[in-house]
């Protein structure tokens, strides 16, 4: 069977250091550029679900499909957040995100979960710099994955940058503890968020 590492695309999901980069005058969508400074992978709304992100190969094939999970009971009363990564290619459930509402500054707990909903891991955020408010309130422009105790990613909002770009490290994640292709995956969600909170267009 097919996969994404069968062919040329696996060279996309190589790279240790990625800038997510917002598209001009196109709403939630956003480059995906790798550590040589080449756009490799596309990250956009599907054509005809308006809940989820998707990432395209440069050629326009969809690779990667992220979807919100979340139910009415989980939306209005369980206050949960579920969001599922699927390979699209093999049809393979890779993993996803579960965010719970919290008493926390940040106001969200969000989980790393396995293709069985299990948690495999965390995601805290930090104001790097508290005095940049959106809405009254500090941006949360730093992200950092951990494995179990081990860290596997930082995700890192440029908050001084008219145009949307969101840098993302895996480099020590030497282990490989996280699927690549899920950690991007989870790069695009968080854009897709933060970005409602710059001025780019």
């Amino acid at each position: 069977m097919k996969s994404i590492s069968d062919d040329s695309e696996s060279q996309a999901f190589s790279s240790t250091i990625y800038m997510i980069r917002g598209r001009m005058f196109r709403k939630n969508s956003f480059d995906i550029i790798d550590s040589s400074g080449k756009i490799v992978l596309l990250a956009k709304p599907p054509a005809m679900i308006s809940n989820g992100i998707s990432i395209y190969s440069i050629e326009g094939e969809e690779l990667i499909a992220c979807r919100s999970k979340s139910s009415l009971k989980d939306a209005y009363i369980s206050d949960v957040f579920r969001y599922e990564a699927k390979d699209c290619v093999t049809t393979r459930i890779m993993g996803g995100l579960m965010g719970l509402k919290s008493n926390s500054p940040e106001g969200v707990e969000w989980q790393i979960v396995d293709p069985q909903k299990t948690q495999i891991g965390r995601i805290t955020q930090e104001a790097t710099q508290p005095e940049v408010r959106y809405g009254g309130k500090p941006i949360y422009d730093m992200m950092t994955g951990l494995i179990g105790d081990e860290k596997a990613f930082v995700f890192k909002v440029d908050i001084n940058s008219f145009r949307f770009k969101m840098s993302a490290d895996f480099s020590m994640d030497s282990r490989g503890a996280l699927d690549r292709r899920l950690g991007l995956a989870l790069v695009v969600l968080f854009s897709s968020m933060k970005r409602t909170q710059s001025d780019d267009t």
